[in-house]
C-alpha cells in the first residue's frame, strides 16, 4: 500500500508492518509487565530485589525515587481532578458529558491542567528533598530486607506470567498460520 500524507509519501510493506506490530506487542507487553510489578510489589521491595540483583546502587535509587514521584504525580493529579470538578458549576450526572466547549478548548484546559500538575508536583518534590536533606539523608534509600513471599500470590505472579508468555507466542505464531 503506498499513499501521500501532505508532503509526505508512505509505503506500507508486510515485513515492515510485521516489525512494526512485533515492536508495538514488546512494548505492550513492557508495560503491563511494568503494572503487574508495580501492582504486586511495594517500592521498597522493589529496590531491595534491585540490589539483589546486583544492579548497581545508583540504578536501584534511582528506579526506586522514580516509582516514588510517579506516585506523587498521581496524587497530585487526584487532587486536581478532584478541585476542577468540585468547582464545576453542573450537578453530577446532569449533562456532565457535555460540559466544556470545543475541542481547542479542552485541549487548553487540559494543556493548562498538565502543567499546573507538573509544577506543583516540581514543587512538591523540592520540598520532600529539602525535608530529607534537612534530616540526614545520604542519596540512598533505605530498605530493609525482603519478606518471604506468599506462596499463594507466587502462584499467581507465575498463572499471570504463563498466560502472558502464551498470549505472547500465540500471537507471534498467529499470522503465519
Amino acid at each position: 500500500w503506498a499513499g501521500s500524507v501532505g508532503p509526505l509519501t508512505l509505503q506500507i510493506s508486510g515485513a515492515g508492518l510485521r516489525i512494526a506490530l512485533t515492536a508495538l506487542l514488546k512494548a505492550w507487553i513492557s508495560v503491563q509487565a511494568s503494572v503487574l510489578l508495580l501492582a504486586l510489589a511495594s517500592p521498597p521491595s522493589i529496590v531491595t530485589a534491585l540490589r539483589r540483583m546486583r544492579l548497581p546502587d545508583v540504578i536501584a535509587t534511582s528506579a526506586g525515587l522514580t516509582i516514588r514521584y510517579l506516585e506523587i504525580l498521581r496524587d497530585e493529579a487526584r487532587r486536581m481532578l478532584r478541585a476542577r470538578t468540585a468547582r464545576s458549576a453542573s450537578p453530577v450526572g446532569v449533562g456532565r458529558e457535555r460540559i466544556g466547549g470545543t475541542i481547542a478548548w479542552r485541549a487548553r484546559t487540559t494543556g493548562s491542567l498538565v502543567g499546573s500538575l507538573f509544577l506543583r508536583a516540581y514543587s512538591r518534590v523540592q520540598r520532600i528533598e529539602e525535608a530529607a536533606a534537612s534530616r540526614g539523608a545520604t542519596g540512598s534509600l533505605s530498605v530493609g530486607t525482603l519478606p518471604v513471599a506468599d506462596p499463594r500470590l507466587t502462584i499467581k505472579v507465575v498463572g499471570v506470567l504463563i498466560l502472558v508468555l502464551v498470549l505472547t507466542l500465540a500471537g507471534a505464531l498467529l499470522p503465519r498460520l
